[in-house]
């Protein structure tokens, strides 16, 4: 038994579930097609950026001020000065000591930039 009007409604719900399926393509197509665009304007924004070149020198520079080796060979030093106060070998040199005093005084003194006194 046929019910009246159910050929229609059928029609109806073919064509509804037709269009769905055609925009849920279409906006599938668009958002591929947007990342698409999104990832060429991501690689040629990356192609055009700036570009740094560290020389030779700063390269060197670089390696010989890492902060991690600094502090290994501070760490180093240190050890081997408390070693050579232990065993009482420790013998400072009295001129580079003056000297080194004498250099920072120098330079607390031209930084304060007081030299009237």
């Amino acid at each position: 038994m046929k019910i009246p009007g159910s050929d229609a409604v059928e029609n109806k719900i073919a064509r509804t579930t037709e269009a769905r399926t055609g925009e849920q393509s279409a906006v599938r197509r668009s958002t591929v097609a947007g990342t698409n665009q999104e990832e060429a304007s991501t690689q040629s924004t990356r192609s055009r950026a700036d570009t740094i070149k560290v020389s030779s020198l700063g390269a060197l520079l670089q390696s010989e001020l890492n902060p991690a080796k600094m502090a290994e060979e501070r760490a180093q030093k240190i050890a081997k000065l408390k070693e050579q106060i232990q065993n009482g070998t420790y013998a400072p040199d009295s001129q580079a000591v003056a000297r080194s005093l004498s250099e920072e005084i120098y330079l607390e003194v031209a930084l304060a930039g007081d030299f009237t006194e």
